[in-house]
């Protein structure tokens, strides 16, 4: 079963009061056979991520890797499409071409 990556951790200068703030990160890996991104989701207190959070945030992942691979799947389809008319269409007009 794929685990959530949790960093502890990360320090971020808040420019505009001009004081460091600390802020922890949840990382879940958008995945389905290999990892191809990732869902962030940021907090500014500790222990904000409990074990419901990170169930919801790894399903919502897994919607988001399988919404991002069916737009590929789309696109590749519909640019697959397109290039085929455009060569029955040449072809097309080669044979009638011939034919008259």
């Amino acid at each position: 079963m794929r685990q959530a990556l949790l960093l502890t951790v990360m320090y971020f200068r808040a420019y505009l009061r001009d004081r460091t703030a600390l802020f922890f990160s949840l990382i879940v890996p958008l995945m389905l056979l290999l990892i191809f991104g990732s869902l962030n989701l940021g907090a500014d207190m500790p222990h904000a991520f409990n074990k419901d959070h990170i169930q919801i945030a790894r399903e919502v992942a897994d919607s988001l890797a399988i919404a991002i691979q069916q737009a590929r799947l789309y696109e590749f389809v519909e640019r697959n499409a397109a290039e085929l008319r455009v060569r029955v269409a040449q072809r097309t007009a080669e044979l009638e071409g011939i034919n008259t």
